[in-house]
């Protein structure tokens, strides 16, 4: 038995979330309070961009909620107006400068309020000339780098996840680590 929603309390909007503190009933009958998160966003996109020496592209980006630098696949919030494979392809260009072909949507999951679009993409060398002025305002970007399949196949073996003493916080980047070192 799910747990009732007897009605939603919104208390804190903005253009990235909602925040409800939600009056509900629970399986076993009782009245109580419980706190829902909820993206703004109509979806989400994320990125797995590899180079032709065939590494993965990881951006070090500062997240606020853990406080912390991370390490992360490309990814962003969908766009009103935009596909999910034009929110990718300028979610890229924004946070790296690079532009990549051959994009193939490789699946859709369900991440807590919206459907998050999985992007494959390759960008040609192995280099980079990375241009992180294009950030949008609250986004920090200071680095990237591609990642081989071994470097990412000892990644998701740690008991904590890092990179460069700095972790790979979010299951999105850990599952496309993990998928792209076994060679999918």
């Amino acid at each position: 038995m799910a747990i009732k929603l007897i009605k939603p309390v919104e208390v804190y909007r903005n253009k990235f979330a909602v925040l409800y503190d939600d009056e509900v009933e629970f399986p076993n009958g009782s009245h109580g309070r419980y706190v829902r998160f909820c993206w703004a966003a109509p979806y989400g996109v994320a990125l797995r961009v590899v180079n032709s020496d065939d590494a993965l592209l990881l951006i070090r980006t500062f997240r606020h909620d853990s406080r912390c630098w991370t390490w992360q696949v490309p990814k962003g919030f969908g766009v009103d107006g935009l596909t999910p494979l034009a929110c990718a392809q300028k979610e890229l260009r924004e946070e790296t400068g690079l532009e990549a072909s051959g994009w193939c949507h490789a699946h859709t999951y369900y991440e807590g309020s919206i459907d998050v679009h999985a992007f494959d993409a390759r960008v040609e060398g192995a280099a980079m000339a990375l241009d992180f002025d294009n950030n949008e305002a609250g986004e920090v970007i200071n680095a990237a780098r591609f990642v081989s399949r071994a470097e990412c196949a000892a990644i998701v073996a740690a008991a904590r996840p890092e990179l460069d003493g700095d972790p790979v916080l979010d299951l999105i980047s850990v599952i496309s680590l993990q998928q792209f070192a076994s060679g999918r």
